[in-house]
C-alpha cells in the first residue's frame, strides 16, 4: 500500500501543478478561474463527506479503493484525450475536477481507515511519518518534473498521472490482507452512523479544535501555491524555475519529516504544536518581500518544513485517539471541516489575488494565522496535550 500510494502520489503531484498551468494557458482564463477549479475539486468533501465516512465503515474498504483507482485513471486520461481532439474547455476541467474530488474523498477515507487496521496504534505515529516522507519526496520531485513535462507537452503530466494510478491499482489487486474486520451484525441506519461520528468529534474538544486549525492551515498552504504562481508571473519567472522553487519546498518537507521523530520524543504534542504555529506567524509575511527566485525558494522551504512537522503532529494525535470502528465516520466529519474551509478558501484567495493583489492577500491570511496561534496559546488543554 505504501509503495503503490507513493508512486500514485508522485503522479498526482505532477498533474496538480499542471492543472493551474493548463487553466492559465487557456484563452480568457485568470487566477480566479484557476482558484475556482481548485475549489470544485474540494467541493465533494463538503457535499459527500458525512455519508462517505459511514459508507467506508460499512462497505469493503479494499473494494472502495480499487473502484476509486479505476475511476481516477479514467478521469485523468480524459484530459490528454480532450487536448488531442481539441475539446478541452474550462467547463470540462471543472467537471473533471469535481469527479476527481469525489473519488479522492472515498479513497482517502478508506485508506486512512485501513491504515489504522493494519498498523498497531503504537506504530501509527511512525506510519504517519513514513507517509509524510512520501508526500515530502513528491513535493521535492513533482514540481520540477511537472514543469519539465508541461514545457515539453501539455498532455505529458496527465499521462504520467494516469500511469501512476495504474501502478496503484496493481498494488491494491496484489494485496491479500483484509483492510477491516468482518461485520458480524447488520449495519445500523446510515443517518444514525453519521450522527455517531459527528457526536464523537464534537465531544472531543481537542480533536474538534484540531480539525478547524488543520482546515485553516490547509487553506494557507494550498493558497500559497497560487500566490507563488502569481508572484512568478508578476516578476516574469519561467515555469521551469517555478517548478524548482516548489521542489525546494519538497526539501523543506523532507527535513521536517526527518526532524519530526526526534522532535516528538523530546517535546510533547501541545507544546510542539504551539512552536510550529509561532514559526508560521514569523515566516508567512516574508512572501510579501519575495521578488527573486532565490528568496522565494527560501520562504517556501522554511514554511514547508514547519507545515510538515505540524501536519504529522496533528495526524498522529487524531489517529491514535479515534476508535477503529469510528475512523471512517469521524474522519469524514474531520475532512468536511478541512475541505469545507479549503473549498471556500481557495475560491476567495483566487478572487483576492485578482482584485486586491498579492500583498493584501498575504496580510489577510497572516491575520488568520495570528488568530489561530493566539487561540492555541491561551488554551491549556491543547498546550498540555500529549500522544
Amino acid at each position: 500500500m505504501w509503495l503503490g500510494q507513493g508512486i500514485s502520489s508522485l503522479g498526482t503531484g505532477i498533474s496538480q501543478l499542471a492543472f493551474p498551468l493548463l487553466i492559465l494557458a487557456l484563452p480568457n482564463s485568470s487566477p480566479a478561474v484557476a482558484g475556482f477549479a481548485g475549489a470544485l475539486e474540494r467541493l465533494p468533501y463538503v457535499l459527500f463527506s458525512l455519508p462517505a465516512g459511514a459508507l467506508v465503515d460499512r462497505w469493503d474498504r479494499k473494494r472502495i479503493m480499487i473502484i476509486c483507482a479505476i475511476g481516477l485513471t479514467l478521469c485523468i486520461t480524459s484530459i490528454p484525450i480532450a487536448l488531442l481532439t481539441g475539446y478541452l474547455s474550462i467547463l470540462l476541467i471543472y467537471l473533471i475536477a469535481f469527479t476527481i474530488g469525489t473519488l479522492g474523498l472515498f479513497y482517502e477515507l478508506a485508506e486512512l481507515a485501513a491504515l489504522t487496521h493494519v498498523v498497531p496504534k503504537t506504530q501509527l505515529s511512525a506510519a504517519v511519518t513514513q507517509n509524510e516522507a512520501v508526500y515530502s519526496t513528491v513535493s521535492l520531485l513533482a514540481p520540477s518534473l511537472s514543469g519539465l513535462l508541461f514545457s515539453i507537452g501539455r498532455l505529458l503530466p496527465f499521462i504520467t498521472d494516469a500511469i501512476s494510478y495504474l501502478v496503484l491499482l496493481g498494488a491494491l489487486l496484489s494485496m491479500r490482507i483484509a483492510f477491516q474486520e468482518e461485520h458480524s451484525e447488520a449495519p445500523e441506519h446510515l443517518l444514525k452512523q453519521v450522527r455517531e461520528g459527528m457526536r464523537w468529534l464534537w465531544s472531543h474538544t481537542i480533536v474538534r479544535y484540531l480539525a478547524f486549525l488543520a482546515g485553516y492551515l490547509y487553506v494557507v498552504m494550498s493558497g500559497s501555491v497560487l500566490i507563488i504562481l502569481v508572484i512568478a508571473r508578476q516578476h516574469q519567472i519561467s515555469s521551469d524555475i517555478v517548478g524548482i522553487i516548489l521542489a525546494v519546498g519538497g526539501i523543506g518537507n523532507l527535513v521536517g519529516t526527518a526532524l519530526c521523530t526526534p522532535f516528538q520524543k523530546r517535546i510533547r504534542f501541545g507544546r510542539g504544536l504551539c512552536y510550529m504555529l509561532l514559526l508560521f506567524v514569523l515566516l508567512w509575511p516574508l512572501y510579501s518581500l519575495s521578488s527573486t527566485p532565490v528568496f522565494l525558494g527560501m520562504v517556501v522551504a522554511a514554511l514547508a518544513l514547519v507545515d510538515s512537522i505540524a501536519s504529522i503532529l496533528i495526524a498522529s494525535y487524531r489517529l491514535t485517539v479515534i476508535p477503529d470502528d469510528l475512523q471512517g465516520r469521524v474522519g469524514s466529519v474531520y475532512r468536511l471541516i478541512l475541505f469545507g474551509s479549503l473549498t471556500l478558501g481557495q475560491a476567495l484567495i483566487g478572487i483576492s489575488l485578482e482584485r486586491l493583489g498579492v500583498p493584501i492577500t498575504i496580510a489577510i491570511l497572516w491575520g488568520g494565522l495570528i488568530l489561530m496561534t493566539g487561540i492555541t496559546l491561551i488554551n491549556p488543554p491543547i498546550r498540555r496535550a500529549s500522544l
